[in-house]
């Protein structure tokens, strides 16, 4: 029997269709690291420089020669690659 245009206020349980609304939050799967120890870098070069940590997308400015900064331990490949910068070792 026709509704005045409406659709069926049956549910779709009851009328065997598969239900496709909001669902139950699904549990994160995603598992990430914990961050790992800062690694120190000392610019050596004679201007300042802004690098760019190729994981973290993080910008790392050093100001002068001597300058030493912490940086996240994922961008430190990317780092030790550049030109007048080094890894300090700790002591």
């Amino acid at each position: 029997m026709a509704c005045c245009g409406r659709r069926s206020e049956r549910s779709p349980v009851a009328s065997g269709l598969p239900s496709f609304g909001p669902s139950a939050p699904a549990a994160a799967t995603r598992h990430e690291a914990p961050p790992a120890t800062p690694v120190q870098f000392e610019y050596v070069g004679a201007t300042a420089m802004t690098v760019l940590g190729a994981a973290s997308r993080r910008r790392y400015r050093f100001a002068a020669t001597g300058a030493r900064l912490q940086v996240d331990a994922r961008d430190a490949p990317s780092l030790a690659a550049v030109p007048h910068l080094r890894r300090v070792r700790p002591a």
